[in-house]
């Protein structure tokens, strides 16, 4: 079954704007659950390789898929979230990758990345930390920061 169901020159040119943004997002990845879930996410990975492997008409688009669909898929749904959450977050996932819900899955991600940054550190922080870990003498620490 085709997880693509739209031209592939649409398709390609909404993968290229993701991965461009994509490539710039904190990383928030939950690790592969087990079961169903898994198998099909890893399944529908196979499935994209071998169209850029056997060079077949979703060549380029199964590309772009590829680097794309792990930061799309994977994305931890809160900050604290359980096992069941991230599996039943898949799911649901998969189901709009399934139908080619490139803007829905993108904005999902999107409103997750903003909520990173809310949380993170400052620089304030960043600096105190730095100038802490370097009065301490751990040098590799602080330059890890």
């Amino acid at each position: 079954s085709s997880g693509i169901n739209a031209e592939y020159g649409e398709i390609e040119v909404e993968l290229l704007k993701a991965y461009s943004e994509i490539v710039g997002w904190r990383p928030n990845m939950f690790k592969l659950p087990k079961g169903t879930p898994g198998r099909t996410f890893v399944s529908e990975v196979d499935r994209l390789a071998s169209a850029w492997v056997n060079k077949s008409d979703l060549e380029q688009v199964g590309f772009l898929a590829i680097h794309s669909i792990g930061a799309l898929l994977l994305q931890n749904p809160a900050k604290r979230s359980t096992a069941k959450e991230n599996k039943d977050a898949l799911t649901r996932r998969l189901d709009l990758w399934k139908k080619g819900a490139f803007f829905e899955l993108l904005s999902e991600a999107r409103e997750i990345q903003k909520r990173l940054r809310k949380s993170g550190t400052s620089k304030e922080s960043v600096s105190r930390g730095f100038s802490r870990l370097m009065f301490n003498g751990r040098v590799g620490s602080a330059m890890r920061l």
